[in-house]
Order: structure tokens, then sequence, then C-alpha cells
């Protein structure tokens, strides 16, 4: 057998079998960590629950539980937790994009894994390998003089498998790997056997994917609870993008990753981390479509919007990312702040477009106040509403689009099939406004446009790149709008302060917060199945006084987080 042949025999070796049961894995039915209790049917760790919320979680369901590769974010955060590859050389931006469902790239529905990605996981893999053992002595922190090559070999790959792995190896499975690592260094010599042994423990897909194999519940029929070990990972992937650090193993292996409590005592120490602000920081460009501002394909006609300037681009880029950091981990984490807080973060040139009183330096972004009556939250920022614009006026239906989608969770209906809708072009002498209520007169448009064109009309007030406007083609802005549905929301408003401040107080913009991190959390879309977990979510957040911060420790405490369901794909 030749090098590369023992390297796929080696990485497919934990295939025997299926994928979430690897051979020779002892028997997670007998993890004495592992409790029989469902904490569900009362509070469930999250305070009062409502009596809805009670009555579905009678019967608590994990729902589904789909096997979930790494995306291409967790792959480049788990090698440079795993070897401490820098950023320079860490090959996981290089992969091909993850596909996206519901504006999340980490969805298990859409993750079959391409040629060129497989490719490149090889690729990768020989080329980490081949780096980590540049310096042998650091990596092994075994003197192989005094305890022996093969001694050193064997308690290095015991501890990098359980890492990668993220959870214990089995005994067998411990001999496979020693074996393989014996018979390439019979071969090849020590330094290249360790370095094989690297490069098939990467290709395993025990690496390349989240395996959960759970334990039967006395008692329980459907529902599987998580080991420890994939509890923690669980919660390094939600909070951290990435593997667990020790702390987490330690606690998996120590037996204080059980219980609910536990687990939220772990999410709190974790959110406290530097790197949690990463992970956080990618749901909400996701979650608010935010990550256009920095897309090269962003476009705006120069001679329309002269202003729009790389370093305005860079500025508006910055003032985004700071407010939501700020506002995650500060001292108001909360749903109100984000649609309608007061101040922002600036540096001269965006406080001159803004044309409020701000730093005198363009090098110092400050927090800085907005001007009163014209802005407020992040609705209202630049960077929204430069992404949800065209290259030569506002959009009313990308505006009203996100509102109802991402912060109303409500789906509008497809168009028809023998439509052809193009958006209504600029005309001197008439607004947009007046554009797209041309436009919307056709009943073939009207069909959907109706539902978010009227919701777009209150952001009018804020041209293609966000500068504020009072008139349009010389034409006072009319910025009134309307909310048809849900019902909490219905109504005319305007301008875009009166409607944010309206959704920062509607029940069904706290529930869809909620289905939002449940997606990204869970990698799939919510169902009927989860309605304990979302009750639950939903209960806990009001509970907080809607802090965002701890809606992700009340994610750690629900049945789609801590169990699995059992046969589930």
């Amino acid at each position: 057998m030749n090098r590369i042949a023992a390297l796929v025999g080696m990485a497919g070796i934990a295939c025997q079998g299926e994928i979430g049961d690897p051979a020779g894995r002892d028997d997670p039915s007998t993890d004495p960590m592992v409790q029989a209790e469902t904490p569900f049917g009362g509070t469930g760790g999250v305070g009062m629950t409502t009596p809805e919320t009670q009555s579905v979680c009678k019967t608590p369901s994990a729902g589904s539980s789909p096997l979930r590769r790494l995306s291409r974010m967790e792959y480049t955060n788990t090698v440079r937790d795993l070897l401490g590859v820098p950023d320079t050389q860490n090959p996981g931006p290089s992969f091909p994009p993850d596909a996206e469902v519901d504006g999340y790239d980490n969805a298990a529905a859409v993750q079959t894994p391409s040629a060129s990605l497989v490719s490149g996981y090889g690729d990768a893999a020989r080329d980490l390998a081949a780096s980590a053992v540049q310096n042998l002595p650091k990596l092994l922190s075994c003197d192989t003089v005094a305890s022996g090559e093969d001694t050193c070999a064997r308690t290095f790959l015991v501890g990098f498998g359980k890492r990668a792995y993220r959870r214990l190896l089995s005994q067998p499975e411990q001999e496979r790997l020693y074996g393989f690592y014996a018979s390439q260094k019979a071969r090849f010599g020590f330094r290249s056997a360790i370095e094989q042994a690297i490069t098939a423990t990467l290709l395993s897909p025990h690496f390349t994917y989240r395996v959960e194999v759970g334990a039967a519940m006395g008692g329980q029929v459907e529902m599987i609870k998580l080991t420890p070990h994939e509890v923690a990972s669980r919660l390094s992937y939600l909070i951290w993008e990435s593997m667990p650090d020790t702390a987490l193993f330690t606690a998996a292996e120590g037996g204080v990753l059980s219980t609910p409590a536990q687990v939220a005592t772990q999410a709190d120490r974790m959110l406290r981390s530097p790197k949690a602000r990463s992970a956080v920081a990618h749901f909400n460009r996701q979650w608010l479509q935010l990550d256009a501002i920095d897309d090269p394909q962003l476009f705006k006609d120069a001679k329309t919007y002269p202003a729009f300037t790389p370093a305005l681009r860079g500025a508006m880029k910055a003032e985004t990312s700071m407010f939501l950091d700020d506002l995650m981990f500060g001292p108001s984490a909360t749903l109100k702040t984000l649609l309608t807080a007061d101040y922002t973060f600036a540096n001269q040139r965006l406080a001159a477009f803004y044309k409020t009183p701000g730093p005198t330096s363009d090098l110092t972004f400050e927090k800085t106040a907005l001007p009163a009556g014209k802005r407020a939250g992040i609705l209202t920022q630049a960077s929204f509403l430069s992404v949800h614009a065209t290259e030569v006026q506002s959009s009313p239906i990308a505006r009203g689009v996100f509102v109802l989608e991402h912060l109303l969770c409500t789906v509008p209906p497809d168009p028809p099939n023998d439509g052809n809708i193009v958006p209504p072009m600029v005309q001197p002498g008439v607004t947009t406004r007046q554009r797209f209520e041309m436009h919307d007169a056709n009943p073939c448009a009207s069909a959907c446009h109706s539902l978010f064109d009227p919701i777009g009309y209150t952001f009018e007030n804020y041209d293609g790149i966000g500068a504020w406007r009072d008139r349009d083609q010389g034409i006072s802005v009319n910025s009134v709008g309307q909310v048809q549905t849900p019902k909490d929301v219905a109504g005319s408003y305007k301008g875009a302060i009166e409607l944010a401040s309206k959704l920062a107080d509607s029940d069904s913009v706290r529930a869809c917060v909620t289905q939002q991190w449940f997606r990204f959390a869970q990698g799939r879309q919510e169902s009927e199945a989860d309605a304990c977990s979302l009750g639950l979510l939903r209960d806990s957040f009001k509970n907080s006084g809607y802090d965002l911060r701890k809606l992700i420790v009340a994610m750690t405490q629900t049945p789609a987080f801590l169990y699995k369901t059992r046969g589930a794909p």
C-alpha cells in the first residue's frame, strides 16, 4: 500500500459502521454522567414559564438532529485552536463558500461536501500536518530520548485525537491510530509517521463532522441525551464557532456538564471570552445582512452618490461593527437598544455624514449621539441602508422585505410564474415612492409588494447610501408607511424611527429573534417538534427583559440543544 492509500485507509477507519456510531467506541449509555431526568416540564431553567409552554413541554421533543459538517468558519477556527495555525497560514478561508439557508451559512441541509471541498480537505490536512511537525519537540511536549519515541507518540496521539474528535478515543480507536503510526514509522521514520497520523486524523469524518451518538435515557423512547463531550462541542460551536477549550474538556470529563445549570455556567463563562465576540458578530452580520457592506460587488453610482467613497464605506462598516459589539457585550444588550439606541460610534467623516457633532479625527471612533428625530438604532445606520438599496436609488422593496422576513419572520408569497416585475427606474421630478406606487398598481406586482413596499416607505427619508433627505427629486418626502401583518405591529407609521420603536415592543419581533438564534444554533429551521424549545426561549427572553446576550445562554437550556431524537436525521 502506498503512502496516500494508507492515509485514505486510516481516515476511512472511522467510517466502519455508521458515522454516528464509531466502531469500537464505548457505549455512551453506560456513561455515569448521563442522567435520566427531563427538566422541561416545569421551568426548564429559564424562570417563570407560561401555561402554554408548560403544556407543550409535558412531552418535550428535541426535534430534528441532523449531522453537521464544520462550516468554513468553524473549520478555520478549529484548526487555529487545535494546531495554533496563524491566520496567514490557515487553509479554511480558501475553501468554497458555504451555501446558505435563511441567510445562515451553517445549515446542515446544504452541507453535502463538493468535490472541490473534499480536495481542499486533503490538501489542508497534508499542509497542516507538515507545518505542525516543523517543531516536533514543542508539538509532542515529550522527551523522546528519555521516554522513547513510541511512548511519546502514543501519548501525543491519544491527546491529539481527543481534541480533534472533541471526545475521548475508545481503546480500539487508540490502538488503530497507534498501529497506523507504527506502520508508517517502520517505512518512513518517526517524524513522517507523526505527520501522517495527524493528516489521517484531520481527514476523518470525526474531525470534519460534529458526530453525535448520545445516550439512551431511562424511561425515554424518543429523546436521547447528549453525552457531556457532545454538549461541550455544541456549546463551543454555538458561542465560539470552534472546538472546546481545556476547561470544557475538563468539565465534560469531570461530571460537571450534565445538568442545565452546569451548562449555563459554562455558557456564561464562554461569553466572557474574546472568542465569543467573533461568533456573535458572525451571527449578527448574517441575521442583519450586513456582510454586503464589505462586498466589492456592492456598487453605488459615483455620479448619483459621490460621497460614497471607500473611506466613508469603511467608516460605515466600522460603525456597525463597534455598535453591535458594544450592544452585545456592554451593559444593555437588549432588543430595544438594538432598534432604538440614540447613540452610535462614529469618526469625523461619519459624524459629518450624519450631520451630528462627533470626533475631530477620522482615526478615532467614539460613542456619538445621533441627531434626534432622524436616526435611532440599527435600522437607521448607513451600512444597513446602503446594503438595502440599489446603485442609484433607495429601495422600499429591499428594506421592506428585510423587516418582514428578518424581524417579523414572515415570508412573502412567491411572485406569479408569469410575472416580469422590474423595479421602476429613476425618473426626474418623480420621487422614489411615487415610482414604486405606480409600479405597485400593477396587479401582478401588487400581489406580494403590498406586503413589503409600504413598510419600506417608512425609510424614504434615507437615500441609497443612507444620507438623510427631506426632499427627493425636489419634492417633499412622504415617509408614512404601513405594516399589514402580524396583528401586533399592523398599522401606519411615519418614518423609520416610529416603526423601529413599535418593532422593539412587538411580541412578534421578539419571537422572531428567538427563531433566528434557534436556526443559527441548531443549523436548521424550526418545526412543530420544537414547540417546547421555542416556548422556553420566548419565556426566558421575556424574563430577562429581552436581553440578547442572555438569549444565547437560554438556547443552551432547551431540549433541542441538550438532546437529540432517536433515529432522527
